[in-house]
């Protein structure tokens, strides 16, 4: 049991430091641009409203839609213009890739395979293009060896954690300074911290001392105040910073937490969601007591006397989030924001549409994949869709009268409505004319496709006369024979490749396939590897897309990235942990999302100067 010795109250106040000068033009200019910029974008984020958390979706002025991937930022769903952190955008193919694990940012050289990290995560060191994990490391040597650790952990060749209580030490064994709510004890050959709160009721005091084998509190830690009856840090009611014995005065808080205001009998402490319910960021006036609104949950709506946030959907209008009860800014999955001289709505969006035209939902841009058609039934424009519309068709288009028509159909049909062609036929111009024959079968004298009848042929001109084979076999007196191991293609000589297949390469000597070397992707003709490949595991659960209304998934952390580089013909790992050794490629061209955000920082460096 504790025995009050000493214990101070104080209570707290906010001080404000006066300024004797006026602030610097230069900075109240920075100041000024930083306010704007929150605030557009926290607009952006509520009106606007496709701004989401896991992005992979893009705002058409209507609708919601989803980018490529997940891990796209977008304005179209044909293609990523950029991508989140932790993903190389790959111009070309306009698609995102993981970066290698550690990395915010990476690039990638047209003459290597290696994905290489520009910038690490929180916990990570970049040595030689590859993030390294710290753990509580927080200087590591050219070699990857720890040199310096985290507070509250030692250093012997790697970083350890200190002993329960200390906040410094020098080994497993020996504290130099204790947390808050712990006391030093000397022993031997030892130094420990031992906790001020032993029992299972004792949890607020800060500091002590043990004063003939009995703790002595002299403090409470923050939220908590002193009994003196039972001599005992007790924690203040939710909310309070500092507080007094309920049993002693009448007034228990005396200050508050921040994001609370004390309640008019100045008894309690109460926050903003107790009074604004649905509210998400708050705003507080000490003097008048007052919370303000700033910024409602999605699905709800600031009142304009800031005091309440009402929810968007009434049960009929379909709002997802809005303005206020008449002004939607996104409707709820499938319906369409219109706006008219009437104002805003929802429209369904019965018909596939990307954006529609009028309130009866007539579609003016169809979705990726769909045509705009006219439906002499409805007589309006919808949008249909080429796959299920014509079966067997690649591509559509629409006709003068604006009905689908198949551009392309798939082998072995033909026509704007894709009709089949005859048995074993690849192209025709009509059910009866053939012009080329599927694998393995060839064209007679009727326009017939008749079979080659001959084991792995692809091609040709008449019974058993095969002219081209299979891969991995070789063309041998109109027949079609196995090539050795490796070899793709070995026509005349079955001991001779021509082609080798993938992962394999031609010989000079023999004209043999031998197999690449581990982790190798490319060889000269003597087998030298000088492409080496990259594997980088990541948890694939990110590559699904998520409604922004649902819980923030959690996800795996990413296995290690593993990169090999060619030395001496040999593939060998460029960032091996064990030895230390980080010989890895450091070039590649400059990450093209990260200069453009380099760029407004440039502008307001120069406004400054």
């Amino acid at each position: 049991m504790f025995t009050n010795r000493s214990v101070t109250h104080a209570s707290n106040f906010i001080c404000f430091q006066t300024l004797n000068r006026p602030l610097d033009y230069q900075l109240m200019l920075f100041l000024l641009i930083t306010i704007v910029l929150s605030k557009e974008d926290q607009s952006i984020r509520i009106s606007q409203s496709c701004a989401t958390y896991l992005t992979g979706y893009f705002w058409n002025g209507q609708q919601c839609i989803q980018c490529k991937q997940p891990s796209c930022k977008c304005q179209k769903s044909q293609g990523c213009d950029t991508c989140l952190n932790q993903y190389y955008y790959d111009s070309t193919s306009q698609t995102c890739t993981p970066c290698p694990k550690g990395c915010i940012k990476c690039c990638k050289s047209s003459e290597l395979t290696q994905y290489i990290c520009t910038l690490c995560l929180d916990g990570y060191i970049m040595i030689n293009g590859v993030c390294l994990k710290v753990e509580a490391c927080t200087q590591i040597s050219i070699h990857g060896r720890c040199q310096k650790c985290l507070d509250k952990y030692y250093l012997q060749e790697s970083c350890y954690a200190c002993p329960e209580g200390c906040s410094a030490c020098d080994s497993k064994y020996y504290c130099t300074v204790c947390d808050d709510g712990y006391y030093m004890d000397i022993h031997e050959q030892s130094v420990s911290c031992l906790t001020c709160n032993p029992e299972e009721n004792q949890e607020g005091c800060k500091s002590c001392v043990l004063d003939q084998e009995q703790l002595v509190c002299q403090a409470c830690l923050d939220t908590y105040y002193f009994d003196q009856e039972n001599d005992l840090c007790l924690k203040c009611p939710v909310g309070c910073f500092t507080c007094q014995n309920p049993s002693q005065l009448p007034q228990i808080c005396y200050t508050c937490l921040t994001g609370f205001l004390l309640a008019a009998d100045d008894s309690y402490c109460e926050n903003c969601q107790q009074q604004i319910p649905n509210c998400m960021k708050c705003s507080t006036n000490e003097r008048s007591r007052n919370f303000q609104c700033i910024d409602c949950n999605n699905g709800y709506y600031l009142t304009q006397d800031s005091k309440s946030c009402q929810p968007c959907n009434n049960g009929s209008n379909n709002f997802r989030r809005c303005q206020s009860l008449t002004i939607p800014t996104q409707c709820i999955v499938g319906y369409l924001l219109f706006q008219d001289s009437n104002g805003y709505s929802c429209i369904l969006n019965t018909h596939d549409c990307y954006t529609i035209d009028n309130q009866q939902g007539q579609c003016k841009v169809c979705n990726f994949g769909f045509n705009l058609v006219f439906d002499t039934s409805l007589q309006m424009s919808i949008c249909k869709n080429c796959a299920e519309n014509i079966k067997n068709c690649i591509s559509c288009d629409v006709d003068t009268s604006k009905q689908l028509i198949c551009k392309e159909c798939t082998d072995g049909y033909f026509g704007n409505l894709c009709v089949q062609c005859t048995p074993n036929c690849q192209k025709c111009l009509n059910e009866t004319l053939c012009l080329t024959c599927a694998s393995g079968y060839y064209l007679d004298d009727l326009n017939k496709c008749q079979s080659c009848e001959v084991s792995f042929c692809l091609e040709c001109n008449k019974l058993k006369e095969c002219t081209k084979c299979e891969d991995n076999y070789g063309l041998v007196e109109s027949t079609c024979k196995p090539c050795l191991s490796g070899c793709q293609n070995c026509d005349g000589n079955l001991q001779k490749c021509n082609v080798c297949r993938d992962k394999y390469y031609l010989t000079a000597t023999d004209n043999n396939c031998k197999r690449y070397k581990e982790n190798c992707l490319a060889t000269n003709i003597n087998g030298y590897c000088y492409l080496c490949e990259t594997q980088i595991t990541f948890d694939e659960s990110q590559d699904l897309f998520y409604d922004e209304s649902e819980e923030t998934p959690t996800f795996d952390e990413q296995a290690d990235s593993q990169f090999y580089i060619s030395n001496n013909g040999y593939c060998l790992k460029c960032n091996d942990y064990i030895t230390g050794s980080f010989n890895c490629p450091q070039i590649c061209k400059v990450d093209e999302d990260f200069a453009s955000h380099l760029l407004p920082a440039i502008l307001i460096l120069l406004i400054f100067q």
